[in-house]
């Protein structure tokens, strides 16, 4: 896909793959043809809480069963129209929230590349459940 500032035969492919990998909601995908790997799972699972805004979800994502990926932002706010993916919906809505939750004991996982899975619940509220 091509907008306004991604142009790929304009640059390298590793420097394509980095945008890509930049890019938070994983709207930003490729797929190699020069051989080299496509992109993967990270190595851990990761959730950042953006202050006043949406879960950005670095993992192997399931939603309902399918697997789309391995980034996407996820709505936090209720306001999304395309939930459980964020919409910037937080923005208009006056959503506002810390990007600092409480800090609670929680023990170390056994396993932490397992896929992410998020059940998406009709009040906008998600569930993640690490497979």
């Amino acid at each position: 896909m091509q907008g306004p500032w991604i142009h790929p035969a304009a640059d390298t492919v590793e420097a394509v793959v980095a945008v890509a990998h930049n890019c938070p909601s994983g709207a930003i995908r490729y797929r190699r043809h020069d051989g080299g790997p496509d992109e993967k799972s990270p190595a851990v699972n990761l959730i950042y809480i953006r202050e006043n805004g949406p879960l950005a979800v670095r993992a192997e994502i399931v939603i309902n069963g399918n697997r789309t990926g391995y980034r996407a932002t996820l709505c936090r706010c209720g306001a999304s129209q395309n939930k459980p993916f964020c919409d910037g919906s937080h923005s208009t809505a006056g959503f506002a929230a810390s990007g600092e939750p409480a800090s609670i004991d929680t023990p170390v996982l056994m396993a932490r590349n397992r896929p992410l899975e998020i059940l998406p619940q009709p009040n906008g509220i998600t569930s993640l459940v690490a497979l």
